[in-house]
């Protein structure tokens, strides 16, 4: 049966087509679909095409990258990967590696030392912070302008996301107020917007409608029984699926099995299948290796995408001066303490394993998105994701040819990303070029942004 007679006929069950923000609610949880094919009207109308959302995530790596294994070596399509950016897997051609771009803001020009807290705050904002003490002066990131536009379409304008728990009081980086390091998402010039660490909170938030003290109380019931969110909305979408075509009972399906799937990964990273020696504690849910940890937040933020809850985050693997360290890749230095490397071939080969595994989980996460299918595409293919840091070489604290790469965005509508290549766009490129560029293809048109008054062509 074809996409247009499935429409037909849920049409006529329904008496019109689906909303696009559909929510399906039950006890103490609100769930939202995924992009139906009875929520496209267009596909009544011959030659049309379904009407998709785009969306734009932006993840940031900090303390900088070791440069020798991040850049491939030839410019072009045929571009052969780094021993970094292999790490990615098999979605080369859904990349582009962008080599020349520049954030002069986050230079000193006169301001002296604090590399590290200019790097995190100016990478969306593109403007020289305001080095005060605890005062804090940025302005509205790339992320938040389009929130203030787009937000409106969906339940969460933006989310912010991170393994850390962001810190806005005191003095962190040589006379630069903390906020800087832990945010790179500002809502205003003196707003930093915090992030969620906790893959269950931010499931919760997201998925189990924990807005107020009653149903906070039922997502804690919901642990204690070993419910899932679907078992609360359960009748509602037996109700629906049997006034759907196979196409959308299939993506329901889908969709139902990979919560309920996260589900199950909360339970075990939180201990709940554990049994527990007497006088021990309970994790509190946020896993203690790293990897997972990044993992389940990719996943909760993977679904939140599917299903149109939002259109726009931010992903932080760690502050600024994070000095986290990796056992799990026989890495048990501090991160930061290894970026100043000093050229030593044996921390440089220490801070190519981190990247690698940054690079990886990255991978991880654009392959789930390309595994949704939306439309006759994929959510990757109706998103641009970028991924990057503000510093190039934290020995050397620089601001050039930041290490930057864009995923998606290939089946846009209008002004499609030239992808599966590796370009040099040329030194001292502003960074804020690919800002304006990228806000352009989510309905935003800028003259100017930071130090950029025009877009990057890419």
């Amino acid at each position: 049966m074809t996409n247009r007679t499935n429409l037909a006929r849920t049409s006529r069950m329904l008496g019109r087509p689906l909303e696009r923000r559909t929510l399906l609610r039950g006890l103490g949880a609100t769930l939202a679909l995924p992009l139906l094919d009875a929520m496209q009207p267009s596909l009544l109308r011959p030659g049309a095409a379904p009407s998709v959302p785009s969306r734009l995530v932006y993840v940031y790596v900090p303390n900088g990258v070791n440069q020798d294994a991040w850049w491939p070596s030839r410019e072009g399509r045929n571009y052969k990967p780094s021993r970094t950016l292999a790490a990615l897997g098999d979605l080369k051609d859904k990349t582009l590696v962008l080599r020349g771009l520049t954030h002069d803001k986050a230079r000193a020009n006169g301001d002296g030392p604090g590399d590290h807290a200019r790097a995190a705050s100016t990478w969306l904002t593109g403007v020289q912070i305001l080095k005060g003490g605890a005062t804090v002066r940025a302005a509205q990131s790339a992320d938040q302008i389009v929130a203030a536009e787009v937000g409106g379409e969906t339940r969460f304008r933006s989310l912010e996301i991170g393994c850390e728990r962001g810190q806005s009081n005191g003095e962190c980086d040589s006379g630069y107020a903390c906020a800087y390091n832990f945010h790179v998402s500002w809502k205003g010039d003196a707003q930093p917007l915090p992030q969620e660490n906790d893959p269950r909170m931010l499931f919760e938030r997201i998925f189990g409608d924990a807005q107020s003290a009653a149903s906070a109380s039922v997502a804690a019931e919901r642990r204690e029984r070993r419910k899932s969110v679907l078992d609360y909305v359960g009748d509602e979408i037996r109700k629906l699926r049997r006034d759907l075509g196979a196409g959308d009972r299939h993506k329901i399906d889908q969709f139902a099995d990979a919560l309920r799937e996260f589900e199950r990964k909360l339970e075990f990273s939180e201990g709940d299948a554990l049994v527990l020696p007497d006088g021990t504690q309970k994790p509190t849910g946020i896993p203690g290796v790293f990897s997972d940890h990044v993992r389940l937040l990719f996943e909760v933020l993977a679904l939140a995408l599917r299903a149109d809850q939002t259109r726009v985050a931010t992903f932080m693997y760690a502050r600024e001066v994070s000095s986290r360290t990796f056992p799990e890749i026989g890495v048990p230095d501090a991160h930061h303490a290894l970026s100043h490397h000093g050229g030593n071939a044996g921390t440089l080969l220490k801070l190519e394993k981190i990247d690698a595994l940054h690079m990886q989980l990255f991978g991880e996460f654009l392959a789930r998105l390309d595994s949704y299918e939306e439309g006759s595409d994929s959510v990757l293919d109706h998103s641009m994701i970028v991924y990057g840091s503000c510093i190039s070489d934290g020995d050397k604290h620089n601001h050039e040819n930041l290490p930057t790469l864009v995923a998606g965005g290939g089946e846009l509508a209008k002004d499609r990303i030239k992808l599966d290549r590796y370009a040099d766009v040329g030194n001292e490129t502003p960074m804020n070029e690919l800002h304006i560029a990228l806000m352009k293809r989510m309905g935003i048109k800028l003259d100017a942004f930071g130090d950029a008054d025009r877009e990057l062509s890419i």
